[in-house]
């Protein structure tokens, strides 16, 4: 096995594994938050959750790429810090 190939499965199998224990994590506080929390309090803080969401995703929209144009728009080091 080239070095290319592994140094490719261990950045899928770190990805992976992250993705993996995000879920084994929800899953296991799932239960505790419902325990814990009232369906009123919990129906709120969804309803927040969305709408920030969605805020940040309108706010962020295209500022990737505008920070690309425009950061080679000068040559220069001290122009880029």
């Amino acid at each position: 096995m080239s070095n290319k190939n592994y140094s490719f499965l261990k950045g899928f199998a770190i990805i992976g594994s992250s993705t993996f224990l995000n879920m084994v994590i929800g899953v296991l506080t799932t239960p505790i938050i419902t325990r814990l929390v009232l369906p009123e309090s919990y129906g709120q803080h969804s309803m927040f959750t969305l709408y920030t969401n969605m805020a940040v995703a309108v706010l962020c929209l295209g500022l990737d790429q505008a920070l690309v144009r425009f950061y080679f728009e000068h040559e220069g080091i001290a122009y880029r810090s």
